[in-house]
């Protein structure tokens, strides 16, 4: 056992007091008369505080990235996920799969599925937003020569050639070029 009150911890890996836990470790001082560095969770690299409050994920391969999620939303990314959840994208922050710092950010409030942040990365839209042709760009209007279609999900599609403005269906104009 290390000396209480000291800044040394027991290391997991040799039976020795060392100042600072290795990769892969924590400082635990759940029982302060006994301080050991015990095992972060598999996917960390890092951690802090306890087993799964993960600073840097593992890399699983350099195709399979991983992402730091902050699960409770309140800036602290914690969980290392493969892919983010619904409403986020994955961020690469790190310049080389060394720095591993990739997190899951949150799109922007119109889409629903998007590849960056802002309002202009939309895959798909957030309900009553439309994904105007050609554009990834979700609003509550269609642009200029497009109309919702009702059998395409929150996507706008091009009125008939000849349609300045149409709405239902591609061939119902309401101005002419």
């Amino acid at each position: 056992s290390c000396i209480p009150a000291s800044t040394t911890y027991k290391s997991v890996f040799v039976n020795t007091c060392v100042s600072n836990c290795l990769d892969g470790q924590w400082k635990n001082i759940t029982d302060a008369t006994n301080p050991i560095c015990s095992l972060c969770d598999a996917s960390c690299v890092t951690c802090v505080d306890n087993s799964t409050n993960c600073t840097k994920c593992l890399t699983i391969s350099s195709i399979i990235q991983t992402y730091l999620y902050d699960i409770n939303g309140d800036g602290s990314y914690s969980v290392c996920l493969t892919s983010c959840p619904p409403n986020y994208f994955g961020q690469l922050l790190g310049l080389d799969s060394s720095s591993n710092t990739n997190i899951c950010t949150k799109c922007h409030i119109n889409c629903k599925t998007c590849n960056g942040t802002g309002y202009i990365n939309c895959q798909s839209c957030a309900l009553g937003k439309y994904l105007g042709l050609g554009t990834s760009i979700c609003s509550t209007t269609c642009p200029q020569g497009q109309y919702v279609d009702g059998n395409v999900n929150y996507v706008c599609v091009a009125c008939n050639i000849g349609c300045a403005a149409c709405y239902a269906t591609a061939s119902n104009c309401s101005n002419c070029q």
